[in-house]
């Protein structure tokens, strides 16, 4: 027999001074009321004394302990194969995805690109990575679904974008992030920015061997940049119209990943799922061990509840005077 919550046997500690208290230290009551009054709140003696009723309770107290230190007996070990994938997912925060070509704006529809991400790809182990003219992390790799949630959902980009989309900065910290793993996957939730050529940060993705996934939003007819004060304008008070650029297809296809045009449909992102599964799931088998145990701390909890009961169903009966 082992406990699984040892730490609990340091409460047995605090009834060895309540234990002293209750059954060595009672005073008599005699010497405290005078003898007519005692008379009249003696109890009969039909019953367990104060010192056995004190020691129930005690051994209550200590089971109750023991049942709470969780005694088990082992049965066994159970091997179990899971598969876990490393993602990095990059949100593109420049001033561009706040574009009104897609509604409610380009970077609204990434935040719900991504939570239908986590709902189809629940084997995960997911990281989130910000980037506009640099990169930053937003969350390491977990597989707390929630806080990803949450830490996406109140993302404050308009505090943070910034002009240009930096793709290699995103690179870089996905490399940061999973420079110990030989299997890496990122997908990039962007408008592409504005560089027509990828060569550096092709190069980049081979040479540390990233599969690079892009999943683009934004329109070729392109849209306005809104920000708090009203529309982006340029330096002559022109307002601003960015437009989705596909040139980034380069970098998803040149390094084994994929490349996949928003759509306003919940399972789209399944298809850009389904592609890391089948290039990574052959690599990340791993096994767990699982151990089996039968849980004893009822018998324990029986006891104290029996002694508690045994303290309490003997309280004597009040002698009643006249």
């Amino acid at each position: 027999m082992e406990f699984l919550n040892p730490e609990a046997f340091w409460a047995l500690l605090a009834l060895l001074p309540l234990s002293y208290f209750l059954t060595r230290r009672s005073s008599s009551l005699e010497s405290l009321f005078a003898p007519e009054i005692f008379a009249k709140m003696s109890f009969s003696r039909q019953s367990l004394s104060r010192r056995s009723r004190n020691v129930l309770m005690l051994l209550a107290m200590s089971f109750v302990i023991i049942a709470l230190a969780r005694p088990v007996l082992k049965e066994g070990e159970v091997t179990v194969d899971t598969t876990s994938i490393d993602v990095v997912v990059g949100f593109d925060l420049s001033a561009s995805m706040f574009s009104d070509d897609v509604y409610p704006s380009r970077f609204a529809l990434a935040q719900q690109k991504f939570d239908d991400f986590l709902n189809v790809f629940s084997e995960a182990n997911v990281a989130v990575i910000g980037f506009s003219s640099q990169g930053f992390l937003v969350a390491p790799l977990s597989r707390d679904f929630h806080t990803l949630r949450f830490l996406v959902e109140h993302m404050n980009a308009h505090s943070i974008s910034q002009k240009g989309t930096n793709i290699l900065s995103a690179l870089q910290s996905a490399e940061n992030l999973m420079k110990e793993g030989t299997h890496k996957a990122l997908i990039l939730l962007t408008d592409g920015g504005d560089t027509q050529t990828f060569d550096k940060e092709i190069a980049y993705a081979k040479t540390h061997g990233i599969k690079v996934y892009v999943y683009a939003i934004g329109t070729e007819k392109g849209g306005a940049i809104k920000t708090e004060s009203g529309m982006l304008t340029d330096d002559k008070g022109n307002v601003v119209i960015t437009h989705l650029n596909e040139s980034i297809k380069q970098l998803a296809l040149q390094n084994d990943g994929a490349y996949l045009r928003y759509s306003l449909r919940h399972d789209d992102i399944k298809a850009m799922v389904e592609d890391i599964r089948s290039k990574f799931k052959s690599h990340t088998r791993k096994s767990d061990t699982i151990h089996a145990y039968q849980e004893l701390f009822y018998y324990p909890l029986m006891l104290a509840i029996l002694f508690l009961l045994l303290s309490l169903i003997s309280l004597p009966q009040r002698r009643v005077h006249g």
